[in-house]
């Protein structure tokens, strides 16, 4: 908590903190504005206001009124002695600062012009890491071979995919092309009942993957290729860092493992167990409406101070 004593001065030094050009610190000076009550806590000359004022051309006649009816609205606000000077929060309907607001405008200025977006439910259920590592490798963003040769640095197999090495590691070829990714993931499908022609990379696969649900839970189908790719991720990593064996087996079962977990944790009844997630995943249905409840409610600032919440998610 912050006494706040004078709004102008708090809210300039967590905007100096801040990178000038980051999106945290845009997503701030968009969403955050003085409800200017009796003017004691604002500096008139000095504050940055929501509106300028200054036109680039002249007006033509038929906008003249158009001009007269925005200034006399905007004019129509006087300081009352009813209140003080407040922080409102205008990416949420009631006013008060939300880190789900201010993420959510963030993901939403990143997601623009993006081929392909992240899908409601899969943001709701799915950890922010493994959402990261999937954003990462549709845009050959992770560490995997090639792209430590692009940086410089040497490799002894020449940048080969480190499950089958026959190919180079990128992340498309990781991820979907490899053999024991692709024979997974022809699995899956097959499952479904579908056929289906392998896409060039993931980023495909992510614009192709809801049409290709059939049989499955329209939510859990959105888990599998995040979950999937997570442990192909992991596995990999512990194959080269810690010299395991890569198990094909125990991929699949860890992926549809890490769904039940995803599941029950926002499930709080779910009736399903691990064998019946193995045996009978296309017969599984959600019931979205029985989530588990939060041990912990939010509470609002009180008047006069500004309260920050911290996501403790790794």
């Amino acid at each position: 908590m912050v006494e706040a004593k004078n709004w102008s001065i708090i809210m300039q030094d967590i905007v100096n903190i801040l990178y000038e050009d980051s999106l945290v610190a845009k997503g701030l000076k968009e969403g955050l504005i003085v409800n200017i009550g009796d003017g004691c806590n604002t500096r008139f000359w000095e504050d940055r206001w929501t509106w300028d004022l200054a036109f680039r051309r002249d007006f033509f006649d038929w906008e003249l009124e158009i001009h007269s009816t925005f200034i006399n609205l905007i004019n129509s606000h006087f300081p009352s002695r009813g209140f003080r000077d407040h922080i409102c929060w205008c990416f949420e309907s009631f006013g008060l600062f939300s880190m789900k607001g201010l993420c959510k405008w963030i993901e939403d200025k990143v997601n623009e012009g993006e081929q392909w977006a992240l899908p409601s439910q899969v943001r709701k259920i799915v950890p922010p890491k493994v959402r990261l590592l999937f954003w990462q490798g549709c845009y050959n963003k992770i560490a995997c071979k090639q792209n430590l040769l692009s940086r410089g640095v040497s490799l002894e197999d020449n940048g080969l995919c480190s499950l089958c090495s026959q190919a180079p590691e990128t992340a498309d070829h990781l991820f979907l092309h490899c053999l024991l990714s692709w024979s997974m993931w022809s699995d899956i499908v097959k499952r479904e009942g579908v056929a289906w022609v392998p896409p060039n990379s993931l980023v495909d696969l992510a614009k192709q993957w809801d049409f290709l649900c059939v049989n499955s839970d329209p939510i859990l189908w959105k888990l599998i290729p995040y979950s999937l790719v997570w442990f192909l991720w992991v596995r990999k990593n512990d194959l080269v860092f810690k010299d395991k064996a890569f198990n094909r087996e125990k991929v699949w079962d860890m992926h549809v493992m890490q769904i039940k977990w995803w599941v029950k944790a926002k499930w709080k009844d779910c009736p399903y167990n691990t064998e019946q997630f193995n045996a009978n995943f296309c017969n599984i249905r959600m019931k979205m409406t029985a989530v588990s409840v939060r041990t912990t409610t939010w509470q609002p600032p009180t008047l006069g101070t500004l309260k920050f919440n911290v996501d403790g998610a790794s």
